[in-house]
């Protein structure tokens, strides 16, 4: 619970403790949440996708030698070792992205890989253990049923992460680790560079599971 005034915020559990928040300070820049010379949103985020497919990979790969980086996620070579299966839980066009990912994951990790609709994720009961890497996509991080899905699995002790676009949404806060998209505000509703770079990122994702067990070799893997 939280009791507002004019000067602070107090916050309390339900039986009246007292709880201490930290402040969160999220990026916010006013020219990328205007339409700028574009008649409608959806065609200004049609035409940022080489920035931010750029975005997001900056940091994330090396070109000599061949790899990729991605320190964000905190698993260690023994977590990725003890992974038997994914599954990726989304709603919507991050559903989609799923879908790709699911074929991605299998062919350049060699781990089998499962697509799921996330408001029917957790109504089936389904079978989780800590050798199980469950991957949420969204673009807001907000997304209820999504949401749903990742407590699911974490309270059925699966690794949990996600791929998200926005900075201190909830995912991110229940996920053990973020590749964060970097693709700036998406304001229309058909995502189109969030599509993109999360394509990008899973696709990331899946080539670094796969150098880290062994799976790729910088001889048989090449950047599309």
């Amino acid at each position: 619970m939280v009791s507002l005034t004019d000067a602070s915020a107090e916050y309390s559990s339900l039986d009246g403790s007292a709880l201490e928040k930290t402040p969160q300070h999220l990026p916010y820049d006013a020219v990328s949440v205007a339409k700028g010379g574009y008649s409608h949103f959806m065609l200004k985020e049609i035409v940022e996708q080489p920035q931010a497919t750029i975005a997001t990979l900056r940091g994330r790969i090396s070109f000599d030698p061949w790899d990729v980086s991605l320190d964000e996620l905190e698993l260690t070579d023994a977590d990725i070792d003890s992974i038997n299966r994914v599954i990726f839980v989304a709603m919507g066009t991050s559903f989609n992205a799923a879908l790709v990912a699911r074929q991605m994951m299998e062919q350049l990790s060699g781990l089998p890989s499962e697509a799921e609709i996330a408001s029917e994720f957790r109504y089936r009961s389904p079978i989780l253990d800590s050798k199980t890497l469950v991957v949420s996509i969204g673009q807001s991080g907000e997304t209820a049923d999504t949401l749903s899905a990742m407590e699911e699995a974490s309270r059925k002790g699966a690794r949990l992460i996600t791929v998200c676009n926005s900075e201190g949404s909830q995912a991110t806060r229940l996920a053990e680790g973020c590749i964060y998209l970097r693709a700036g505000p998406e304001i229309g509703v058909a995502s189109t560079k969030t599509f993109t770079c999360s394509l990008e990122a899973l696709y990331l994702l899946a080539t670094y599971i796969g150098r880290r067990r062994g799976f790729l070799s910088a001889r048989n893997w090449r950047m599309p």
